[in-house]
């Protein structure tokens, strides 16, 4: 080994070689461009040699050597001389908030490179000095880091050596995750909360057609606050939601509901009977947003899918015991419940024989029998 194993163009300093056989030793070299100034054989084992590194140098590795009667070693690459790095170019040069990527430094003198720094809100995961002229760093964007410029900076033994504004953090476009409430009435006026990410300096919001943005507060980086006025003939569904900023726009689709008074024109099939589980179809308008549907008494609604704004699929089980006749249908949503009177019938189901008790008798009798 050697050690110090590196050392600065011009300084002028003591190191120890360790190994073996050394008694004796007639000549230590450290390559070109360095003066072997003096050297004690410490011990068979080590050796202290003063050197001195020429200013002018070229960075990078030297064979270091040590020669005695019985031949001579080299210890390959033994020896750096490390000089003050310079800084060209960084690649790419800007990423978004919240991005993770590989970024190549060229320069010159990077030998010897302990540290690389991108500046506040960026994280160095790892680097590696390809060579004196490339360094490739693996970083990451904090999603928090605040837009604009970095200075870059890389330090060995000899100093550090910075690109100012070498890297730049843009906004990342926004992202929403969720609107709440996420349906409103038709003719109603309400606030509605956005839920997402990077939404700081947001420019436009936009809930689709018959549906007014009055005003929006971006309250922070994951959250808006808006209030909009469905227009009362505004067509009952679902509409984008979508928000600008500097970052870009991003939408999420069926974000927001504009529900109206539903109605119903049709069940169907519209009659079942006592003890049947079957599948209903109920037609009608302004459907979407229903979160009840009710067949009257002794009709229990398993479950129900609104499939668009004009059908709704229910599964439906009636009871053995329903009383026989007709029932109301209803659907109900934000904006109210519509009926359709006597939309439903129940019909008594046809007997069904099971036993009879006792199942026989001898000519001329006469005996009471249980159905």
């Amino acid at each position: 080994s050697v050690n110090p194993s590196q050392g600065i163009q011009g300084q002028t300093e003591n190191v120890t070689i360790t190994g073996s056989y050394f008694t004796g030793a007639t000549s230590v070299s450290f390559g070109a461009d360095i003066t072997v100034n003096s050297f004690t054989v410490d011990s068979d084992t080590q050796i202290t040699a003063n050197i001195t590194i020429d200013g002018a140098a070229t960075s990078g590795y030297r064979d270091v050597s040590v020669t005695t009667p019985e031949g001579t070693d080299a210890e390959v690459d033994g020896f750096m001389v490390v000089a003050l790095p310079t800084l060209s170019t960084v690649s790419p040069s800007q990423a978004v908030q919240g991005e993770a990527l590989s970024v190549t430094i060229t320069g010159a003198d990077f030998f010897g490179v302990t540290t690389v720094g991108f500046g506040s809100g960026i994280t160095v995961n790892s680097f590696t000095v390809d060579n004196s002229t490339q360094i490739t760093a693996s970083i990451a964007v904090s999603g928090s880091a605040t837009v604009g410029t970095r200075d870059v900076s890389v330090t060995n033994a000899a100093g550090t050596a910075t690109l100012t504004s070498g890297f730049t953090v843009n906004q990342a476009p926004p992202a929403i995750a969720s609107v709440n409430p996420s349906q409103g009435i038709q003719g109603q006026t309400d606030n509605v909360t956005i839920i997402g990410s990077y939404f700081t300096g947001a420019t436009a919001v936009d809930f689709g057609l018959g549906i007014t943005v009055n005003s929006f507060t971006v309250d922070n980086a994951t959250q808006i606050t808006v209030s909009i006025t469905i227009d009362m003939a505004a067509t009952a569904g679902h509409r984008d939601v979508s928000v600008t900023t500097p970052g870009g726009t991003d939408t999420l689709t069926d974000g927001f509901l504009v529900v109206a008074m539903p109605t119903i024109t049709s069940v169907s099939p519209a009659q079942g009977i006592q003890g049947q589980v079957l599948s209903v179809i109920i037609t009608g308008t302004n459907l979407f947003g229903v979160t009840t549907v009710g067949f009257g008494s002794g009709v229990t609604v398993n479950s129900f899918n609104v499939d668009s704004g004009t059908q709704i699929t229910a599964s439906i089980a009636v009871s053995g015991s329903a009383i026989v006749g007709a029932r109301d249908v209803s659907v109900t949503n934000a904006a109210g419940t519509a009926t359709l009177t006597n939309g439903y019938m129940v019909n008594q189901a046809p007997p069904t024989i099971t036993s009879v008790n006792p199942n026989q008798e001898v000519q001329g009798g006469t005996l009471d029998v249980t159905i």
